[in-house]
Order: structure tokens, then C-alpha cells, then sequence
């Protein structure tokens, strides 16, 4: 809000404020004025620290302060900590922070530098920096906010550099690094690409990743090809569909006009949104591993077993049981939300439901609707941000820690109930 943020003819009311930073700490990218001709390079400046807290966790930033004062985590602080990076290690857990803020920053700078000499030709030297910095610390982090947009062209991200394979593949691995999360990444470098000493976790994460990298470019260019793709080589649609399934999952930059999908594709780019990258990631979304839960107990239950197994490893019940919650709470976030919004404005169903599902995913993808929601609406899509990045199931455990500690010493006899 403050005036050195923003350009004077701007007039940046409190709740768009609310919703930029909002939609920067949770790692998301809508955005309700284009980021490039709105702020300043201080407003730039602010959105892109909220974006690096957002990405790492406000739990990793509390380790560095507590490491620069040094303070000494106490066992509640390390298991909080461990918890959000996902580290089942609870004597490391400060060793393993201080590995992924080194890899963190390394595979922002490796970015902005392989950017800048592509930005460089077409903005200059300085304006370049800034740009490459900016984005390559949004890609890693999943946030979908771009500084590419103009007042002739706002809101138009990555559109004009669509046929750029070097940018687009650039952005796309770093959204990859960034959404597999920081167990995998460790499980690479201990194990060094031996795919047979990785952990269950990290052999999940890599195979349903992979999967859903290679269906989603192959429907997108199906899909796509003669719609937003049209007018391209091969090539090029080949690498805009790939962008496309990468960052549908959680990034939100967009190399083709999402407002012109064809609806096949909307539908698509909202499944692979609800599902998002692994956990322990800057990713958002339910995640891989509770998508392949589910899937896993279905085709379980066809084989008529009661067990889930998975590469001879069986899955406890109480991941199962975690796995429904979370998908159920996430459809009921986000039908009510969608709701909501469609009783408060005048918009098409489906380019609700890309919205709110994009804010749950904190993908930041839009079908252009965002600048022209209601107050109210904004709201709604701030909580869809927030308790996408907090995640569901954390707000149910936070909201019933005692119930969920408190084991009753008895159990009633099974009743019967048809389902299907």
C-alpha cells in the first residue's frame, strides 16, 4: 500500500494489496493488476520476497533466523520443521535446511543466468537482470508471477517468448526441481541416479511426475494443436505442450492464451491443478503421492485384496484414510468456493471453476477474470490461496489436535451399509 510501491496512476485500493501479497506468500501468481506496470521496482521487490518466504516456508525462515541469532531449536521447533520440509530425520533437520537454501539458491542463480542471455538481446542489460532474477526465482518457487507484461500487452506472461525453447525448457526445469520436493532431492543426490536404492516416497514421486509430464503434453498438443498451437512447427508445439503440463501443475505462467483453451483442455489443466507436485514442495495441489494412494486403493479394491501394495511394500490404512480426507476436503474447498464466486458474479462455470481451482492449486493460472471479481469474491480466492498452501489436512489437525490424540479403549461392533 505504501505510495513508493506502485505507479501514482495505479490507485491500488487495501484488497488488492491484500490479494497480490497474499497470492505472492502462497507461491500462487493470480494476480489482480499486472505485475510489470503496476508495481515499482520496490513493490517488485516486496512481491519477489514474498514469493522466496512463501517458496522455502515460513518455518525455514524462522530456522534462519534462530541460526543467525543462535538460537537453539528446541524439540517442538525441530519437529515442526521437520514436518514442513517433509524430513523424517529429526536429528539432521537443520543440516538438511541449510542443504536446500544452498540448492535453492544455486538453481535460482543457474536460471536467472541461462535467462538473461536470452532476455538480454531483447531489453537490455539491466532490465534483463531484473526480469531473469525476478523469474527464475518465481519458476523455482512455483509462483507463476511474471515482470514480461506491458501496457499495450498486460497480463501476457510468457506469450510473446512462445517460440523460445530455450526460455520455456528453462522455466520448465526449474518448475520440475522445484515441485519434487526436498526428500527427493536428497534421495538423488545420496543415491546418485540408482533408481533401485531410492526411497518409496521418492520412486512414487518420480514415477507419477513423470506420467503426468508426458499425458498431459501428449493431450495438450492433441488438444491444442489446431487451436492455440496453430501457426506453429512441430517443434514448438511440442515444447509449448510440454510448458503447458509443467505448469499447469502448479507454476501458473503460460506460453498460450489460456482464455482461448479449447474446453477439453480447461478440463485437463483443472485435474492436473487439483493434483499438483510432491509434498515438501514449493508445489501446491492435493500432491502426486496422494493421487497415486488413491488410484493404488482402487485398482486394490478391483483385485478384490484389502491390502495396498506397491512395489513390495505394503501402505498403512492411516495413509489411506489421510489420502481420502485430503482429496474430499480439497473438492469441498473447492465447490464451495466456485459457489460462492458464481452467486456474486456474472462469469461462465467453467472459468470459475479454472479460477478457484487455480487458487486451491496455488498454480496462478486464469482465464482472464481475475482483475474483475467482486470484493467478496477476491476474498474467497485469498482463502482458496491460503489454505491451499497451508493444505487441508493441516487445518483439520489444527483444528482438532485433541480428538485426533485421544484414543478411545473401545470399539463398537461393524455395521453394514450398501455403497455404489
Amino acid at each position: 500500500m505504501l505510495p513508493i510501491s506502485s505507479y501514482p496512476d495505479k490507485n491500488i485500493s487495501f484488497i488488492d494489496a491484500l490479494f497480490t501479497a497474499t497470492s505472492a506468500s502462497c507461491v500462487t501468481g493470480l494476480v489482480t493488476f499486472d505485475t510489470n506496470t503496476t508495481w515499482t521496482s520496490f513493490g517488485k521487490a516486496v512481491i519477489l520476497i514474498l514469493i522466496q518466504i512463501g517458496g522455502l516456508g515460513i518455518m525455514s525462515i524462522f530456522t534462519i533466523f534462530a541460526l543467525l541469532s543462535r538460537k537453539q531449536l528446541n524439540l517442538t521447533e525441530r519437529l515442526t520443521i521437520s514436518e514442513t520440509i517433509n524430513d523424517f530425520n529429526l536429528n539432521s533437520v537443520v543440516n538438511v535446511f541449510l542443504k536446500i537454501l544452498f540448492v535453492t539458491l544455486a538453481f535460482e542463480l543457474s536460471g536467472a543466468v541461462i535467462l538473461f542471455f536470452q532476455l538480454e538481446p531483447i531489453y537490455g542489460t539491466l532490465p534483463a537482470i531484473t526480469k531473469s532474477i525476478f523469474i527464475s526465482i518465481s519458476a523455482f518457487c512455483n509462483a507463476g508471477f511474471d515482470v514480461l507484461g506491458t501496457n499495450e500487452a498486460p497480463f501476457s506472461s510468457l506469450t510473446s517468448l512462445n517460440t523460445n525453447p530455450v526460455i520455456l525448457s528453462t522455466l520448465s526445469a526449474l518448475v520440475i526441481i522445484g515441485g519434487l520436493g526436498f526428500v527427493v532431492w536428497k534421495d538423488l543426490w545420496r543415491c546418485k541416479w540408482h533408481f533401485k536404492k531410492y526411497t518409496l516416497h521418492t520412486k512414487v514421486v518420480l514415477i507419477v511426475s513423470f506420467m503426468l509430464l508426458l499425458l498431459g503434453t501428449g493431450f495438450m498438443y492433441a488438444f491444442e494443436s489446431n487451436n492455440t498451437l496453430s501457426g506453429m512447427n512441430f517443434n514448438d508445439k511440442l515444447v509449448n505442450s510440454f510448458f503447458a503440463s509443467v505448469t499447469t501443475r502448479t507454476a501458473g505462467f503460460n506460453s498460450i492464451e489460456n482464455s482461448a483453451l479449447a474446453p477439453a483442455s480447461k478440463l485437463l489443466m483443472m485435474i492436473f491443478m487439483v493434483i499438483g507436485g510432491a509434498p515438501g514442495s514449493t508445489a501446491g495441489g492435493i500432491k502426486v503421492t496422494t493421487i497415486a494412494i488413491l488410484i493404488l486403493a482402487a485398482i486394490s479394491f478391483i483385485r478384490g485384496r484389502d491390502d495396498i501394495e506397491v512395489m513390495r511394500y505394503s501402505i498403512s490404512y492411516s495413509t489411506i484414510f489421510k489420502s481420502v480426507c485430503i482429496f474430499m476436503l480439497a473438492l469441498l474447498i473447492i465447490f464451495t468456493s466456485a459457489f460462492i464466486v458464481l452467486l456474486n458474479n456474472n462469469f461462465e462455470f467453467v472459468d470459475v471453476l479454472y479460477e478457484v481451482t487455480s487458487a486451491f492449486g496455488t498454480v496462478g493460472l486464469s482465464t482472464g477474470i481475475t482483475p474483475m471479481l467482486n470484493t467478496l469474491s477476491k476474498i474467497v480466492i485469498m482463502f482458496c490461496m491460503f489454505l491451499g498452501r497451508l493444505g487441508p489436512l493441516s487445518l483439520v489437525i489444527a483444528f482438532s489436535r485433541k480428538q485426533i490424540l485421544y484414543k478411545p479403549s473401545y470399539k463398537y461392533s461393524e455395521g453394514k451399509i450398501s455403497v455404489g
